[in-house]
């Protein structure tokens, strides 16, 4: 006899509402080391006009090593930008948020403005 299997749908992620306007509202930077090279990893924060943290919002920057990362934030508001491997040599890279681009981000622990920051190896 034939068996018949349930198809599940994968739970999407919840986006901003409509109108909604969003800002970074933290950058952490933090490093990966392996052998031959290295990783910049940037925590960004979204939040909206009230300072709540959103999820589903999508960001995007660029980093001076080259390339460009993008995440999306999960229910906590937030998300990790990674880079391409660096050289050892290179002792520190710059990330820029590209999207939100907002005059209102910014950084309560001032490691950032919430728009640039110089991740160190």
């Amino acid at each position: 006899s034939p068996t018949s299997t349930a198809t599940v749908s994968p739970t999407s992620t919840p986006t901003p509402p409509p109108g909604t306007t969003v800002h970074i509202g933290d950058l952490d930077g933090g490093t990966r080391q392996f052998k031959n090279f290295w990783r910049a990893q940037v925590t960004a924060t979204v939040h909206d006009g009230s300072h709540v943290a959103v999820a589903g919002a999508a960001v995007t920057g660029t980093f001076s090593s080259g390339g460009t990362a993008s995440c999306t934030t999960g229910t906590g508001g937030s998300c990790v930008l990674s880079s391409a491997n660096i050289s050892n040599n290179t002792s520190s890279v710059n990330f820029t948020v590209t999207s939100p681009a907002a005059t209102a981000n910014h950084d309560p622990d001032t490691d950032s403005d919430g728009t640039f920051i110089t991740v160190s190896k």
